[in-house]
């Protein structure tokens, strides 16, 4: 009984620490019930929220605009010199040309994949956030719940388990 009373007295004390008079949860209490994110983690964020949005617009360190351009150009050079002792030739013309329209694709498919994928890493991000609020608009119910586990005299047991090696 003593036990139960000091835990009671402790999950009161916690509680009353917690929650206004009205019931509401004091917004100040949240970060008693939830771990914000470190300093780490909010840089971490940002930073791939940055690059996200760099590699959906295609600037910053994923702009290969004129990387691209200097490419094609190298190629058209190199196939041109290729032709030159059929110059005029419409054959070796369409070469060319469909050789630069595939590289062209490839490049633009390449831009495409690097654009989805900074919309993959900006839509984890705020599903890291979203998790953080969710856990926040929780706090409340899990504080009460423990309460009610105190009151009830329904504590859970902490137990811990070990495992032995065995084996040959």
């Amino acid at each position: 009984m003593p036990y139960l009373e000091k835990g009671l007295g402790i999950s009161s004390s916690r509680l009353s620490s917690m929650f206004e008079d009205t019931g509401e949860f004091k917004p100040s209490a949240v970060d008693q019930a939830v771990a914000g994110f470190t300093q780490e983690q909010t840089l971490g964020q940002q930073a791939q929220s940055d690059l996200a949005k760099q590699a959906i617009q295609g600037t910053g360190i994923y702009n290969t605009e004129q990387q691209v351009s200097d490419m094609l150009r190298n190629i058209q050079g190199g196939l041109t010199t290729s032709n030159l002792g059929n110059l005029g030739s419409a054959r070796g013309e369409r070469a060319m040309q469909a050789a630069l329209m595939d590289k062209g694709m490839e490049f633009a498919k390449e831009r495409q994949d690097l654009a989805q994928a900074g919309a993959e890493a900006l839509q984890d991000v705020g599903g890291t956030k979203q998790m953080q609020e969710q856990m926040k608009l929780d706090a409340p119910k899990e504080e009460l719940g423990f309460y009610s586990q105190f009151v009830s005299g329904n504590v859970p047991k902490q137990t811990t388990t070990t495992s032995s090696g065995g084996g040959k």
